[in-house]
């Protein structure tokens, strides 16, 4: 049921967090931060973990993402999945930010490495032979992901699939800047 998906994923979402931060410091990862006061406006900004890590007022600056909003997972489960609620592997959802594919290429290394996660589905929007007009332009290595640590299995959350997307720069400041409304969109008129 969605409220099981729901009660599984506010579990989930503090341990995927702390792995984020683990694969953010294996590989030069970069997160949203919140801008400081007088500090110049514009697009997103992304900061190294690395950068930040144990500093508590820097940390407390991160954009965690929150959960998928109910209303949009009702919407996905109706146009794309038949109201199938094991397809829906997005409500918890996170995004790491690369400047160089090298460093992207290490965070998937240190994924692929950790014991406590299984990856269940990977998409390399990166790709030069990917049709990127499915997406709008849009490119992402997007990993779909179980957490199977003892805690998690312990805690009944082991079945549950996050998303992890990982983002050289470029690609996530044309997202932040208008450019995921703009998807929003677009793939809304798909659906029309």
């Amino acid at each position: 049921s969605l409220g099981l998906l729901y009660t599984q994923a506010v579990g989930l979402h503090p341990l995927t967090t702390l792995k984020v931060k683990q694969w953010a410091k294996a590989s030069r990862g970069r997160l949203p931060v919140e801008r400081e006061a007088g500090e110049e406006q514009g697009g997103e900004r992304f900061v190294l973990w690395e950068d930040m890590e144990g500093d508590a007022e820097q940390e407390a600056r991160v954009r965690w993402p929150s959960l998928k909003k109910p209303e949009r997972a009702i919407e996905k489960l109706v146009r794309t999945y038949g109201g199938k609620v094991c397809l829906l592997r997005d409500l918890v959802r996170h995004s790491l930010v690369f400047d160089k594919a090298a460093e992207l290429v290490q965070c998937v290394e240190a994924i692929v490495g950790d014991k406590d996660v299984r990856i269940v589905e990977a998409k390399n929007r990166l790709r030069q032979d990917y049709d990127a007009w499915k997406t709008a332009g849009y490119r992402d290595v997007h990993l779909n992901l179980l957490l199977t640590s003892p805690l998690a299995e312990k805690l009944g959350i082991n079945t549950h699939v996050f998303e992890l997307q990982l983002q050289l720069v470029p690609f996530a400041e044309r997202k932040s800047a208008g450019g995921h409304k703009r998807y929003v969109h677009f793939r809304n008129a798909l659906c029309l």
